[in-house]
């Protein structure tokens, strides 16, 4: 480089000191790896489909031979009951808040599952009796259909017991055969009904 051009620059060096800069700069910032799927973070907390067995505030003995099924946000029990000839019935512990709509709308809607026709409120004395299983006041149901053609008819056996602002539904329905060989299993298992401490 020349001798003039070095003087150029000495003497323009504290005039581009003093400037301000306006360009506009660019940066390169490396690019955050992806997280793989082993490094995803893990949900806390339980499902609302799958209550846990903890925080149910009954515990019951389970009769021998029911088959344990996967819990939903509803039900806090549930079991297939193997039946006579491959048949088999579906059993089942709802809790719901305040009366849940009252017994005669339950009870007609159960039997609306089997295709009998509803009852009225002044029905309901001869189609219910009460039960006392571990001195436990209970409303009993046990509906049979009109054997469809071609078809076993169906049957529903339900308990309705209220505790402590709920209203608990334990029900059988299935097959007419599975409901009634497992009718004396469904009526011990009411009777094996504890309410957990604090529940």
């Amino acid at each position: 480089m020349s001798k003039s051009v070095w003087i150029l620059l000495f003497l323009w060096a504290p005039l581009l000191a003093g400037c301000e800069d306006t360009g506009i700069h660019t940066y390169r910032v490396p690019k955050e790896a992806p997280a793989s799927a082993g490094s995803m973070p893990e949900m806390s907390g339980p499902s609302a489909a799958s209550p846990a067995g903890g925080s149910r505030p009954l515990s019951w003995k389970v009769p021998a031979g029911w088959q344990e099924q996967p819990l939903s946000e509803m039900r806090m029990g549930s079991y297939r009951i193997p039946g006579p000839n491959g048949q088999s019935a579906d059993f089942s512990v709802v809790a719901l808040q305040g009366d849940a709509g009252g017994d005669l709308a339950n009870i007609n809607r159960w039997r609306g599952q089997i295709q009998l026709p509803p009852i009225q409120e002044n029905d309901l004395p001869s189609q219910s009796r009460r039960i006392h299983p571990a001195g436990r006041t209970m409303l009993l149901v046990d509906f049979t259909s009109e054997p469809p053609e071609n078809r076993s008819r169906r049957r529903v056996v339900a308990a309705i017991w209220s505790h402590r602002g709920e209203t608990w539904f334990f029900k059988m329905i299935g097959e007419a055969g599975a409901v009634g060989r497992a009718k004396p299993a469904f009526m011990e298992f009411l009777q094996s009904v504890r309410v957990r401490a604090g529940g």
